[in-house]
């Protein structure tokens, strides 16, 4: 009996090892990858066929993690692991904002990172500036983004009473063209805003500003302090100090 009952107990070992292990059971049996990847599909293949294609053996963060550090230009990538298929899915960065740092340019993502080397329309400029664009990194001075969709925000909140204050010159406008930031200068931050089609000025701000004193902007246009007629001539509006704006005609 004990013979008999060793001999079962091997044969349930068996079958249980070649269930297991040998029949396609438990096997991956499709890999699909969107959109389609060559170069990421072989990665797979291999990283399956070393853990003999079983499912339990492979892991979703760990080939994620592999396919991440290989593949920067990727912002996303979503791996879905059924019984017997692995459907992979990546995302790839967009180009959002154009950034020009010393004589480079660049554009970056909505996360700050690099995504291609091309000479552009910068809306953020650095100058002075110990490093340059590098590709899938983050950029330098990567704030200056968040202070520009708030800046380009708040502009686009107040579009109305800018109409209402130059209703009389159809060509006004007040759009935010760019940023500058100089390190060598680093209490400033300088708006470039276009005020018509050919000509612009700058708001001077002080570096900590995180918004724009648009209302004091607004206050001082109503004011009989500034001809609005000389609004193509105005170089400057500093708004550094607190409360108080200097401006300089051209």
């Amino acid at each position: 009996m004990k013979k008999i009952r060793k001999i079962l107990i091997f044969i349930i070992l068996g079958i249980l090892i070649y269930f297991v292990f040998f029949s396609s059971y438990f096997k991956i049996k499709t890999v699909v990858i969107f959109p389609k990847n060559d170069d990421i599909n072989k990665i797979v293949d291999n990283y399956i066929k070393k853990r003999l294609r079983l499912n339990f053996l492979i892991s979703k963060s760990s080939l994620k993690n592999i396919l991440e550090k290989k593949f920067p230009k990727y912002e996303k990538i979503e791996i879905y692991k059924k019984f017997h298929y692995i459907n992979i899915f990546l995302f790839e960065r967009k180009k959002v904002y154009c950034v020009k740092i010393n004589e480079d340019f660049c554009y970056v993502d909505k996360n700050k990172v690099v995504v291609k080397l091309s000479k552009c329309q910068p809306v953020i400029i650095i100058k002075n500036s110990k490093e340059n664009c590098k590709l899938w990194q983050i950029m330098p001075s990567e704030w200056l983004v968040n202070r520009l969709e708030t800046f380009n925000k708040e502009l686009k909140e107040y579009q109305g009473s800018f109409k209402e204050i130059f209703k009389n010159f159809p060509d006004y406008k007040f759009k935010l063209k760019n940023l500058e930031y100089d390190k060598k200068n680093p209490i400033e931050l300088i708006v470039n805003i276009k005020n018509t089609e050919n000509t612009e000025f700058k708001l001077i701000l002080n570096l900590n500003d995180k918004t724009i004193p648009i209302e004091n902007i607004i206050y001082f246009l109503k004011s009989d302090k500034f001809n609005l007629s000389d609004y193509q001539k105005l170089e400057y509006f500093d708004l550094r100090i607190k409360n108080r704006i200097i401006y300089k005609l051209l």
